[in-house]
């Protein structure tokens, strides 16, 4: 979506959500694009609502394995929770050649001594 806090794209979201739960409902398939997936996605993920984020992502993956915007979601949604799977590291860097994992520097060693605070809902898709 264009501009995400305008009313049209409000709108636009909230309709999507309709559509993805009635087909949900009615368990049917419904094609949506990777980055409207990743928008309904983040929409239960700030509303708290972790485990239908979850099954959102699952589903959009399911059908745009590469989908840049779904794999940033399901990273935020694991920061959100805190439950990060030892194995999505590993796939998403296996799965995406765009991804290389560096390994974790010496805790003696320190680039900014001060850690920043980070807000991990604060992110566009």
């Amino acid at each position: 979506m264009g501009r995400k806090n305008s009313p049209s794209a409000n709108k636009e979201l909230n309709e999507l959500i309709a559509q993805y739960e009635t087909a949900r409902a009615e368990n049917r398939q419904l094609y949506l694009d990777g980055d409207q997936l990743a928008d309904i996605a983040d929409q239960y993920a700030a509303g708290r609502k972790f485990n239908e984020a979850q099954e959102v992502i699952t589903y959009g993956l399911h059908l745009h394995p590469d989908s840049t915007d779904l794999l940033v979601e399901q990273a935020y949604l694991y920061l959100d929770t805190g439950k990060i799977p030892p194995s999505f590291f590993t796939e998403l860097e296996k799965n995406n050649s765009k991804v290389h994992m560096e390994p974790k520097k010496s805790p003696h060693c320190q680039v900014n001594p001060k850690p920043k605070e980070q807000s991990w809902r604060h992110h566009t898709t």
